[in-house]
């Protein structure tokens, strides 16, 4: 065997991506028609560095606003309404596919039962650099951290990051904290 073959063969297998099309429009499913706006998503998990994030990029498209006459471009109702998009998509792929030890337990009813009544945002700061394309942009979620608090009403505290971001440079970006009750 060649030495360049050798080194392909010791090569570590890419990480394993989920993107599961049933599954995201069951997530979808508590939207309104005219205000699901993420489309699709790759669900992983970083592991360099000692590190369990979970990871999400998606691609998100806003052809009308769901709420207000067009704006002309994207505004913070949108991305905390992607945000919450890509978040419970990336958590319901985490749960099904137990990608993180923080989910496994939980398992794809597990999630659903939590969904709209136990995840919940305790802190939302975003940024918007330059406006981007509301019609045709991607996404990135992660979960920076997890830590579980046993205190009377344990809940799953988590760190999270996402980033919303146009091929002309528009791009916004938040940091946002989660508790999430009966984990």
């Amino acid at each position: 065997m060649l030495e360049s073959e050798q080194l392909l063969a010791r090569q570590p297998a890419p990480p394993a991506v989920f993107n599961d099309p049933a599954l995201r429009a069951r997530v979808l499913s508590v939207y309104f028609d005219n205000a699901r706006y993420l489309e699709t998503a790759d669900i992983g998990v970083d592991h360099s560095d000692g590190k369990e994030e979970v990871v999400s990029c998606g691609v998100l498209s806003v052809p009308e606003s769901c709420y207000i006459e067009s704006t002309g471009h994207f505004n913070s109702v949108e991305f905390n309404i992607c945000y919450n998009q890509i978040m419970y998509d990336a958590i319901a792929h985490a749960s099904k596919y137990r990608l993180a030890s923080y989910f496994s337990d939980w398992g794809v009813e597990g999630f659903f039962s939590r969904q709209l009544p136990d995840i919940l945002i305790t802190r939302f700061h975003s940024r918007f650099s330059k406006p981007l394309n509301a019609s045709s942009f991607r996404g990135e979620f992660v979960i920076r951290s997890a830590r579980l608090h046993r205190t009377a009403q344990p809940f799953l505290f988590l760190k999270t990051s996402c980033r919303f971001f146009d091929d002309a440079g528009g791009e916004a970006a938040g940091e946002v904290d989660l508790a999430i009750l009966n984990p």
